[in-house]
């Protein structure tokens, strides 16, 4: 009864009251204007000052270059995710962390202004928290402060580090990768990195995951395998190894999140994933991944349908126009810095996708082998619209 009264003061709320809604249903920090900037980083936080968009780094993505030598290795190495860092938290955990200047160069340019950008800048855009590049040369990271906006958003906040985090350590979802035909040196030319959500952690008794080599993750029989065991959809076969740095890139890329035991999972789906990742001896002389940055692009759509079917207060969100239209696409569209495809950058379309940066640390694991199919079902969200409004929408020339 409380759970349709809430629903039915939402529906009659103007947009006025909006903020009223978002705080009957949790949105503590859902916001169309991004937080205040964080002490020491650079005020509005744009490019590094005196950068020049006709600078030759901004026409770089900012990673490793190939090593000259080194090829035709024989070992493999099966990596588990022990933490994942959104830049939500300045704790999280992982070595370095994140912060609103970590990323790449996702479009190979360095956005000072609308004029600069590879896309159109949506209506309402706030270029100062989002669209403009973060620190250095031509950094793309708009999810940084977007997501901080989005962190209270749905009933079990998946969102929130604490929640993203604690699961993982529960063993309820992973980000597993095998790395293979590496040469174990710091340099290494030619190297294959497959990629597979995992679902679970195997029976341990009902305990969470040892983090150590015995863990037995459960790879997502829908999502990631290829033809073979050990080989997966999501694949590189033209990785590398540059001075102990990993690089490896992937056209689409599912991050599958357990955000709850209520909630369904949540895929954030990247497009143009590039890997950066420090390699180091661990225990007994094998490599462990220290510290990786995957950034790539997550496109409004996607977002849409995912975030759309989260629950909060009783109410699924893609089914309230309050909450969906006016809460959460007011908040996500004025954020959106990028074409979800780079092949579509720099032709006068408007910006469909965020930048998105995550980090992450990785232990080694045994060869994992067990698949298990995840029957999703449809989404309850496939006649919801899940377009953003463009500039040429609002009348602008």
């Amino acid at each position: 009864m409380r759970r349709a009264l809430i629903g039915a003061v939402c529906i009659g709320l103007a947009v006025a009251g909006l903020a009223a809604c978002a705080d009957l249903l949790g949105f503590e920090r859902l916001e169309a204007s991004a937080p205040a900037p964080e002490a020491g980083a650079p005020e509005g936080g744009g490019a590094d000052a005196g950068v020049d968009a006709d600078d030759p780094r901004c026409a770089e993505i900012g990673l490793p270059p190939l090593p000259d030598a080194g090829s035709g290795g024989g070992s493999e190495y099966w990596f588990a995710t022990s933490l994942v860092d959104f830049g939500l938290s300045d704790d999280a955990g992982v070595t370095g962390g994140l912060t609103e200047q970590t990323g790449l160069n996702v479009d190979r340019r360095c956005t000072t202004s609308a004029a600069t950008s590879s896309c159109v800048f949506p209506p309402n855009a706030v270029p100062e928290s989002y669209q403009l590049d973060k620190g250095a040369v031509g950094v793309d990271n708009a999810s940084y402060r977007l997501l901080q906006s989005l962190s209270g958003i749905g009933t079990d906040r998946p969102f929130a580090p604490s929640n993203i985090n604690s699961r993982l350590r529960q063993g309820k979802f992973n980000l597993v990768f095998r790395l293979s035909a590496y040469n174990d040196t710091p340099n290494d030319r030619d190297v294959t990195v497959n990629y597979f959500p995992a679902v679970g952690i195997a029976d341990r008794d009902g305990g969470p995951p040892a983090f150590n080599r015995t863990d037995e993750w459960l790879l997502d029989d829908t999502r990631g395998p290829g033809k073979f065991d050990g080989l997966s959809i999501y694949q590189d076969i033209n990785a590398y190894v540059t001075n102990g740095t990993l690089v490896a890139r992937f056209p689409r890329l599912p991050v599958s999140l357990d955000v709850s035991d209520d909630q369904g999972r949540l895929t954030i789906w990247l497009s143009d994933v590039v890997i950066v990742g420090t390699i180091r001896k661990g225990d007994g002389g094998v490599p462990v991944i220290e510290r990786a940055i995957a950034a790539g692009r997550w496109g409004a759509e996607d977002f849409l349908r995912e975030v759309g079917t989260l629950t909060t207060g009783g109410f699924r969100v893609c089914d309230s126009p309050p909450i969906f239209d006016s809460l959460i696409k007011t908040t996500f569209c004025p954020a959106l810095d990028l074409r979800t495809s780079s092949s579509e950058d720099n032709t006068g379309k408007p910006c469909d996708a965020i930048s998105a940066v995550l980090v992450f640390q990785a232990y080694n694991v045994d060869e994992q082998s067990r698949y298990v199919t995840v029957d999703a079902g449809p989404n309850p969200c496939l006649k919801a619209d899940l377009t953003c409004p463009t500039a040429v929408d609002a009348g602008a020339d």
